[in-house]
């Protein structure tokens, strides 16, 4: 499988996330927060780990986005304004699905909110690299 081929599934993977993600806020709203969340942070996982493929830069198995933002260049790679995200998203992988309490609808739309972030920032830094290499 080429790296291309690879890319193009983590983003199909991202994007299945995010719609899971859109459409449990559309129709279930509040009554749905943790699962929201945790979708909101998978789908920005993949965003990132799609840009890492891309770049051919290993990742290990974490859940992290500070991380993953790291290894893809950091504040460097033009990732820098994702930091804030990534400390929204992160504990909805595991700490927030496993808490007593359910996330608050403000939490909620800006786990909706900080998925789109990544998505765009991942989305242009995968369209710079393209044009960078032809």
């Amino acid at each position: 499988m080429s790296v291309s081929d690879l890319t193009r599934r983590w983003l199909t993977r991202a994007d299945r996330d995010r719609r899971v993600a859109t459409e449990l806020a559309r129709h279930m709203g509040t009554d749905a927060t943790d699962a929201i969340g945790f979708h909101c942070q998978q789908a920005a996982e993949k965003y990132i780990k799609a840009v890492l493929v891309h770049a051919r830069i290993e990742f290990p198995r974490t859940h992290d986005l500070g991380k993953l933002i790291t290894l893809a260049g950091g504040t460097e790679g033009g990732f820098g304004q994702l930091e804030s995200a990534a400390k929204l998203l992160t504990p909805f992988a595991v700490d927030m699905r496993y808490g007593d309490e359910d996330p608050e609808a403000e939490m909620m739309q800006a786990a909706v909110e900080a998925m789109e972030h990544f998505r765009r920032a991942c989305l242009q830094a995968l369209e710079a690299a393209e044009s960078e290499n032809g």
